[in-house]
């Protein structure tokens, strides 16, 4: 069985006099919160254990992360962003969809510049100061075994690289299983 909080400890250095408040299942997703002695709250971290491997061996992959330190402007276009996607995801998972729609260019254009703007790179389409927030995002989709896809449609080889002046077909970002990319 893994000692989650004794990993938390030591990879993010969390001295001994702070509490770690953890909430998690086995095998899933997991968030903890930093409490200091005065109890005021410290860093904020999230992650997931998923047990991988044969049954007689104990192996587990493991994801730890630090939660964005996100400004009030971040964090309005994060919640907002957020929110919609983490409804999508949970319509996803209702009926078993192993791949679906998040947005497409122009949706959010707070956090993203045109898709067309780094066609190989979804996270060099995002707006100069906003890395965190895509980061965010992410995490929000890997925490569901997700990663994000960016598609151009019509989907057709010949149309992923245009010739000069010529007009990129839209695109759009899916959710596609992390194991399947």
């Amino acid at each position: 069985m893994i000692d989650l909080e004794q990993l938390l400890r030591e990879h993010f250095s969390v001295p001994p006099e702070n509490r770690l408040d953890i909430e998690h299942a086995p095998d899933g997703p997991f968030r903890a919160v930093e409490v200091r002695p005065d109890l005021s709250i410290g860093r904020r971290f999230f992650g997931g254990v998923e047990h991988i491997g044969v049954p007689t061996i104990s192996s587990y992959a493991i994801s730890l992360n630090e939660e964005p330190d996100l400004s009030p402007v971040h964090l309005r276009v994060y919640d907002a962003i957020r929110s919609d996607w983490e409804r999508k995801i949970h319509e996803a998972e209702d009926v078993g969809a192993e791949k679906f729609f998040l947005m497409r260019d122009g949706d959010h254009p707070e956090l993203f510049a045109s898709l067309q703007t780094a066609p190989a790179n979804i996270g060099g389409n995002v707006n100069k100061g906003m890395e965190n927030v895509w980061n965010a995002l992410d995490d929000l989709l890997w925490q569901h075994g997700y990663k994000p896809c960016r598609i151009n449609f019509p989907v057709d080889p010949t149309v992923s690289a245009p010739g000069p002046g010529e007009q990129r077909a839209p695109s759009e970002i899916w959710a596609m299983p992390r194991e399947g990319i």
